[in-house]
């Protein structure tokens, strides 16, 4: 086998070896946009896709954040994810809540404000 070959199959293992599964971005199940149940956030909605999670509040002001850590875990029967993100200017940040499932629709709610029901928005599967 020549030299360049070894080298071109060492760097592809070594390419495909560093991504992680926490390196893909949202769970599948997380996949969509998700709005709030209560009036006080009638305006706002955070979405996730494959590699961002991205916050809208109701003056039409986005910020797209890169996701670069997902954990996932059950505490009271509920699965609590803490998703990492950095932002355009490099700020790291950790986003925590419960992903509910078996309802009509999936629901999240933030460790902080539980009484909130955050709504997959209608029309997108998981």
């Amino acid at each position: 086998m020549k030299a360049e070959t070894i080298m071109g199959v060492f760097f592809i293992a070594a390419l495909f070896g560093c991504q992680t599964p926490q390196d893909r971005g949202a769970p599948k199940e997380l996949l969509g946009v998700w709005e709030a149940s209560s009036p006080r956030y009638e305006d706002c909605s955070f979405e996730f896709d494959d590699k961002s999670v991205i916050f809208e509040n109701g003056s039409m002001h986005l910020t797209i954040n890169r996701i670069t850590k997902v954990e996932k875990s059950t505490e009271h029967e509920k699965t609590l994810y803490h998703i990492y993100y950095k932002d355009n200017h490099g700020g790291e940040y950790k986003f925590s809540f419960y992903h509910l499932e078996g309802l009509d629709r999936p629901m999240i709610r933030f460790q902080h404000q539980g009484e909130i029901a955050w709504l997959k928005r209608e029309g997108q599967s998981e």
